[in-house]
This record gives C-alpha cells, structure tokens and sequence, in this order.
C-alpha cells in the first residue's frame, strides 16, 4: 500500500470527532530504485499532546494506512507545539 508521510504536527480528525496528533514523522531515504518509502509515525490522542508521559502509537507506513482507512482520519491541521 503506498502511503504519504505525514507531516509531523498534523492532526487528524474522524467523523466521529476522535482526534489524533502526530508527534513524529521519520521518512527513511532508500538507495534503492523502485522500493516502496519507508517511515514511522508516533501519534498520541490529541488532548494528551501535551503531556510527556502521554502513551502513544508508533507505526510503519502499512499499520498507518491501515489505521488511517480504519478508523476515517484525515488531516485537519498543522499545530506547531507552542513555544512556552
């Protein structure tokens, strides 16, 4: 399945309101012509953004379209964390 990387800080919200935010987005360059693009996402819920202790979800590019065609995300907006 090909998938774009997201772009880390993006949020992404479903029909039914469940939020998620992306705290990493790690795209793997690959020497190799023709290979599939690799990456990793981390993304916690959206309301535990700002919390460190916060557990989250890593996921290669094949479980981040699984999840995302799962569960209906698609990205809203790009939220820089604040700088306080």
């Amino acid at each position: 399945m090909n998938m774009k990387c997201p772009q880390r800080y993006s949020v992404w919200e479903n029909d039914k309101g469940v939020e998620i935010f992306v705290e990493e987005a790690n795209y793997v360059e690959d020497e190799d012509e023709g290979e599939e693009p690799f990456f990793t996402v981390s993304v916690v819920a959206y309301r535990d953004r700002d919390n460190v202790n916060a557990m989250g979800d890593e996921m290669d590019p094949d479980e981040w379209a699984d999840f995302i065609e799962t569960n209906g995300f698609r990205q809203t907006r790009i939220e820089p964390p604040s700088s306080d």
